[in-house]
């Protein structure tokens, strides 16, 4: 170590590179010898010797430490009291030296323990937070991720993401049914992991549909190429699907179907349109639930075995209802939140 920096460093002049750098030498082993054997011949700048039996010279050196490491703050720099009648002005350095070296050696030790306030600040930013978004029955939700990604959170649901995503890959869980428009990012994957399947992409637009009360998960591709994999006793099931293919993951089956699909059977939803395609009543309750957040009420006697294939785009409980009367045959009556068919 350069006396003269050692010097600048007791004066309190040093910058806060400088300061960093005295800190981790002090604490070695070599610099604590190396100082020892220097301490003989070394005089202090015009000057220093004014603060050498008042606490002024710690607070002015602490001051210059604290640019780069605030956590002096929470050290107590105690006064250190020399005979200013002492005719050796060396001893007396010694002596506030050897009490610096103590303040120095606690101040390293924390710095090298957790690091600067900066390093710790910029390790909080690298690791994310996790974010939770719900929606309930007859909520809908659109988010905008960190990455510039959109996802359409349909009701019942639960999409869980950092703040912000790493260098390598870009990861969420989701429960329900969600539709993502990924953006593009050659070097950080985008992947959806449900309690059931994996979807990994690099850029574009697809849903999956994964519900509680059921097996089976649906997984779309609207735009771009989307992988769906599962595990099924240990085997992994995947399938690479091209824009309006679609795959099917029955979990108690084990087993992983691909068919095409068109846009109002999975991505409709989206728009705010209820679709339909060849559903039975149970099928229409059970989305009717979800989308305007009611509980049916089915009075004895009442069944039907038909299906139903249609759309309704901005309607009413009440027009969904009639219309829906027609097939399957049925009368209804609202009751505040209660539907009461029969």
């Amino acid at each position: 170590m350069d006396s003269s920096l050692l010097r600048k460093f007791f004066a309190g002049k040093c910058s806060p590179e400088e300061v960093h750098m005295v800190l981790v030498w002090i604490n070695s082993e070599t610099g604590k010898q190396q100082l020892e054997a220097e301490l003989d011949d070394f005089e202090p700048e015009a000057g220093a010797e004014e603060m050498v039996d008042s606490k002024k010279l710690f607070e002015k050196i602490a001051a210059q430490i604290s640019k780069e490491e605030q956590a002096l703050k929470n050290i107590n720099i105690a006064q250190v009291r020399t005979d200013r009648r002492a005719k050796d002005k060396k001893k007396k350095m010694w002596y506030v030296v050897a009490a610096m070296i103590s303040m120095v050696a606690a101040v390293s030790f924390f710095i090298l323990q957790h690091g600067s306030p900066k390093e710790r600040e910029k390790k909080q930013q690298v690791t994310p937070k996790m974010v939770t978004k719900t929606t309930e029955y007859g909520q809908k939700l659109k988010l905008t991720l960190a990455d510039g990604s959109h996802v359409h959170l349909n009701a019942g649901s639960k999409l869980i993401f950092p703040n912000h995503f790493g260098d390598t890959v870009r990861e969420v869980y989701l429960e329900g049914e969600a539709f993502f428009d990924v953006e593009r990012d050659e070097n950080r994957p985008f992947v959806v992991k449900t309690p059931r399947t994996v979807t990994k992409v690099l850029g574009t637009s697809f849903v999956i549909k994964e519900l509680t009360n059921s097996d089976q998960t649906k997984v779309g591709v609207l735009t771009g190429k989307v992988k769906v994999s599962a595990q099924n006793s240990g085997e992994e099931l995947s399938y690479l699907l091209l824009p309006m293919e679609a795959v099917s993951y029955s979990s108690i089956e084990g087993s992983m179907k691909k068919n095409r699909v068109q846009y109002d059977e999975m991505f409709a939803w989206k728009d705010n349109v209820i679709s339909f395609k060849a559903a039975g009543f149970k099928e229409v309750v059970e989305v009717l639930t979800k989308w305007f957040g009611v509980e049916f009420e089915i009075r004895k006697g009442f069944t039907s075995r038909k299906d139903f294939t249609g759309k309704f785009e901005q309607q009413s409980l009440e027009q969904i209802l009639e219309g829906l009367g027609f097939t399957f045959e049925f009368k209804f009556r609202i009751e505040n939140n209660n539907v009461i068919i029969y």
